[in-house]
């Protein structure tokens, strides 16, 4: 009866420890990486000054040019991107998390539209000739736009950026990126167009207006704990243990009698 007793309260205490190590496995972090992407149109324009395309025809007479050049020197544009949140497996813990922004390297392409009047044109070449005919062209044009080099005070790397002022918001197993409002500065616009009547007597800017679609990929990577799972090598010890246990309960028992 003591030798069963005793044989009881060790299966008790070996049961509680593999218990334990089912219940509680050892803490390790693991990384993950959230993704999603998306586009925005940008739009620019030529400037009010002497970047601006300029277009100028003989004396009385028709222009020659067949394509016009229009530069858009430093381009800037605000990206609004909403809330995005994302979620770990239940029971995982969310430990830290930082925003990243990829963005092209290369120059992207698009199309433009030119007005044929100048809002400000400068005098004909013969100012004595009433007759003034202004160019016109054909739209749409074409247009192309450098990378953006910075995002939020933040050089881009590779077109990668780590948003250090854009903190996610962790709840547990739950991750939001919050209203992102990102300052995307310093890439350079050109807008090709193609003459479709020369003009006469004309001398003047042209301006065009060029549109893009700026592909871009928003990251949150980070390192969260993982839910508690049952450690295989403590099931099989449990197992062990309790066929080890009984075996020796049995023999005992039989052994007294």
């Amino acid at each position: 009866m003591v030798a069963s007793q005793r044989v009881l309260r060790i299966l008790i205490l070996t049961m509680t420890a593999v218990f334990a190590l089912l219940v509680i496995p050892a803490a390790r972090a693991d990384s993950f990486t959230f993704s999603v992407s998306g586009s925005t149109e940008i739009y620019f324009t030529s400037p009010n000054d002497n970047y601006w395309g300029y277009y100028t025809t003989g004396f009385d007479q028709t222009g020659t040019t067949t394509e016009l050049g229009v530069e858009a020197p430093f381009v800037s544009e605000t990206l609004d991107l909403a809330n995005q949140s994302f979620f770990l497996p239940a029971g995982s813990t969310i430990t830290s998390a930082s925003i990243e922004l990829v963005l092209p390297t290369t120059t992207l392409n698009g199309t433009s539209v030119a007005s044929n009047v100048t809002s400000e044109h400068l005098p004909p070449p013969n100012p004595s000739d009433p007759t003034q005919i202004a160019p016109t062209f054909v739209d749409p044009g074409t247009a192309t736009l450098t990378s953006f080099y910075q995002v939020n005070g933040i050089s881009v790397g590779s077109g990668l950026v780590d948003l250090t002022d854009e903190l996610p918001i962790i709840s547990g197993n739950q991750i939001s990126t919050g209203a992102l409002s990102l300052n995307l500065v310093g890439a350079s616009g050109f807008m090709e167009e193609t003459v479709a009547t020369q003009g006469f007597n004309y001398s003047g800017y042209v301006t065009a207006t060029g549109q893009v679609s700026l592909p871009y990929t928003l990251e949150v990577v980070g390192t969260y704990t993982p839910a508690a799972t049952p450690e295989p090598s403590a099931v099989v010890l449990l197992g062990t243990g309790m066929l080890a246990l009984m075996a020796g309960a049995w023999w005992r028992r039989n052994a007294i009698s």
